[in-house]
């Protein structure tokens, strides 16, 4: 085996040690989770906004 590379007995394990240890897929994943952060602030704006009876205004 070469230095530097990962061992597994299985492609699960492969697989897992890959997406643990990939700083591409680390990146991409956190990146996620910042647009999914976003979605969340966005859709919470939205429910307030629309619990509102017609006519009324904000204060």
């Amino acid at each position: 085996m070469l230095a530097g590379t990962a061992s597994a007995d299985t492609l699960r394990e492969a697989l897992v040690s890959t997406y643990n240890a990939n700083p591409t897929i680390m990146a991409q994943r956190e990146a996620l989770k910042g647009t999914d952060a976003t979605v969340a602030i966005a859709r919470a704006g939205a429910v307030r906004r629309s619990a509102q009876p017609p006519g009324s205004t904000r204060i």
